[in-house]
């Protein structure tokens, strides 16, 4: 499965690789684009990034509160993510996707990988993917934000659409929620974030060592 935060950060700030129309948008399309076209460029110029977030999820029949979150870290096409004890890591061409629970590590290329989207892979295969629409502007936790929806083309996708807010003041996003075609919603609240800090080439692999008795994937 596709994890929204990633996606996110990655397709919508990152790469730019979401849809825009050369046929004049309407309105709606146009301010979505504005928005996310400002907030792409702040984020271009950040050579690593750090997240902090607060996550839940909730499906038909079941709901989940918030759970302890976790935390995300990006530097070019590399990033580290831990959630819930889960850790998911690339160093821009490979993928290690560990699970605590089972003490398992599944290992592929980044090409090959249908859990992470990164950068690259989006300015590679998707190009005109999403259409952007502006819903409105909303008071999120003491601050204005730009509530965006990002709905695929393709009807087949995982999620049906993504709803993500972009703070006015900074640019910098505030949520993420990702809508799968079954009813459920996963969301990322962003509780702090530390532009450039200084992070070491080491965090972006994943170390088979420090895990005694674990399960190797190799899928490359």
């Amino acid at each position: 499965m596709i994890h929204p935060l990633l996606f996110i950060l990655s397709f919508a700030i990152f790469s730019g690789s979401y849809y825009q129309d050369t046929d004049a948008p309407g309105r709606y399309e146009q301010r979505a684009l504005d928005i996310l076209d400002n907030s792409r460029a702040l984020f271009s110029s950040f050579d690593t990034f750090h997240a902090e977030f607060e996550y839940a999820s909730s499906s038909v029949g079941f709901s989940q509160g918030l759970n302890d979150g976790g935390s995300l870290y990006t530097k070019g096409d590399k990033y580290y993510m831990r959630l819930d004890g889960n850790i998911f890591v690339s160093d821009g061409s490979t993928v290690w996707s560990f699970v605590e629970e089972i003490n398992e590590v599944h290992i592929s290329y980044v090409y090959e990988s249908e859990g992470i989207i990164t950068p690259t892979s989006l300015l590679d295969n998707y190009q005109d993917a999403f259409r952007p629409l502006w819903i409105r502007q909303e008071l999120h936790r003491g601050k204005d934000v730009h509530v965006i929806d990002l709905v695929p083309d393709d009807p087949h996708t995982p999620f049906s659409k993504y709803r993500i807010a972009i703070k006015e003041e900074s640019g910098m996003i505030a949520y993420v929620v990702a809508y799968d075609r079954q009813g459920g919603t996963y969301s990322y609240i962003i509780t702090e974030t530390t532009i450039n800090p200084d992070l070491p080439d080491a965090l972006f692999a994943f170390n088979t060592d420090d895990y005694p008795g674990i399960g190797v994937i190799d899928l490359r």
